[in-house]
């Protein structure tokens, strides 16, 4: 409603992982896909993860990031598995 945008740092779980798709269900929570990039029976990571950004740093005034680590201060989205 206010037009107001935030980014927050989500670490997958693998580096060749991906995000398919992102839903909400709270204001602060949602479930996000995180899959491989294989199809069918060869692919073995489909996984739907709760992630809660109450407590998580807003990024989106930092230029970019490291690709293997969070910056010091920032705290990502806490994250736990709901379906395998």
């Amino acid at each position: 409603q206010t037009g107001q945008q935030r980014e927050f740092l989500y670490r997958l779980e693998h580096p060749d992982n991906g995000c398919s798709e992102i839903e909400a269900i709270a204001d602060d929570r949602f479930l996000v896909i995180e899959r491989d990039s294989k199809p069918g029976i060869p692919g073995s990571v489909k996984h739907i993860y709760e992630i809660d950004l109450s407590g998580a740093t807003d990024i989106s005034q930092i230029e970019s990031l490291p690709a293997s680590s969070s910056p010091k201060g920032v705290t990502p989205v806490k994250k736990r598995l709901f379906l395998d």
